[in-house]
């Protein structure tokens, strides 16, 4: 759930191929129904502290649901948003996204609900979005930013195979705001 400009659309119909299913969670397309699920993490400032945006309003978080769903069902993708369900409980309890940043090169982000921290849920999920990428999205490469603090998500992009860039000027252009101090982990695909 970040801003981000426009790149040249990802392949086809990228949404084909999903829901993604792991051993606990599904990772699926957003829908109009989630903004409860999505505003109890995006309105958290404790989620949102290292992130580029939020915590969001009600106004926000259902501005974005209808954003990522018309992203998702447009002919050309730059940005695939998608929900992260855990499967015991049929809840959103956060979301993943791919962003097209370059020709073969993916921004990964993510976010969860404090409720679910500890659970291993962002080191299961983004492994699938990582399969998915290489796959579907003939990505090579996946980058992820990581904000001064933020232990926790560079241990998950860590277990995932990820390594730290140790000269982030390449990124320069996408590590704004927040993120304009974030460490750059990157993950070959291919």
């Amino acid at each position: 759930m970040n801003g981000g400009s426009a790149v040249a659309g990802l392949p086809g119909n990228a949404s084909s191929g999903l829901p993604l299913c792991t051993e606990r969670l599904v990772l699926r397309p957003f829908r109009e129904s989630d903004w409860p699920e999505v505003q109890e993490y995006a309105g958290d400032p404790q989620v949102t502290r290292y992130l580029r945006w939020g915590p969001n309003d009600v106004r926000r978080t259902r501005q974005f649901l209808r954003q990522a769903i018309d992203e998702a069902r447009a002919a050309e993708i730059s940005r695939l948003q998608l929900a992260v369900v855990e499967q015991k409980s049929v809840r959103v309890r956060g979301g993943l996204s791919l962003e097209r940043r370059a020709p073969g090169v993916f921004e990964i982000g993510y976010c969860f609900a404090r409720a679910v921290w500890g659970l291993g849920y962002a080191t299961e999920a983004v492994p699938a979005a990582l399969d998915f990428a290489a796959g579907r999205l003939a990505a090579a490469e996946v980058f992820g930013l990581v904000a001064p603090g933020n232990e926790a998500s560079e241990r998950v992009l860590l277990r995932c195979g990820f390594r730290r860039v140790p000269d982030p000027a390449p990124y320069a252009a996408w590590r704004d705001g927040l993120c304009a101090a974030a460490s750059v982990y990157r993950r070959q695909l291919s």
